[in-house]
């Protein structure tokens, strides 16, 4: 009976000391990153035959509010102009949402490089995006290769700036 307590009180230790080491491993930064590309591209996505207003509009922009720091420069490439700042690109996406019929984008190949001191990371990208106009024509394909940069704000990581990374055709 006593080694069997004894025992079980040391695989107790070993598995609280291997999630000890499993914690300490991990780089919570790149995972907060990744989650913020997930939050970003569930806050855009319009499945077909639904309208955003109102409280889901709302829980949307708050979304890209988090994730996307005030003074940002969004320079996804022709033929979208630059944004400039948190509250164009607010602006911008509570207009144009409802103008397109569905839409979806999905980040792939996601390559992080944190700066030293880990107050900065860049990541490379496939971003996706595929929408119909409201007109019912053909689903829209556009694929680009993408660089953001992310800064850490007051301990939450932010979209500083996205790029349009040329590739040769």
């Amino acid at each position: 009976m006593k080694n069997t307590k004894r025992n079980v009180l040391i695989i107790v230790l070993v598995l609280v000391a291997g999630m000890i080491i499993w914690l300490m491993t991990q780089d919570w930064d790149q995972r907060r990153i990744r989650k913020n590309l997930d939050l970003l591209a569930a806050a855009v996505y319009k499945p077909r035959g639904i309208t955003i207003q109102g409280v889901d509009l709302f829980k949307r922009v708050a979304i890209l509010r988090k994730v996307i720091a005030a003074d940002c420069i969004i320079a996804p490439g022709e033929p979208v102009p630059q944004i400039t700042g948190l509250d164009e690109v607010c602006g911008l996406f509570a207009q144009g949402i409802n103008m397109v019929a569905e839409l979806k984008v999905v980040f792939k190949d996601v390559t992080l490089t944190m700066a030293p001191g880990r107050a900065s990371a860049t990541a490379t990208m496939t971003a996706e995006g595929i929408g119909t106009d409201l007109q019912g024509g053909p689903k829209q394909y556009d694929a680009r290769e993408i660089e953001m940069t992310w800064k850490k704000i007051e301990g939450k990581w932010k979209i500083a700036e996205v790029k349009e990374i040329k590739t040769l055709h």
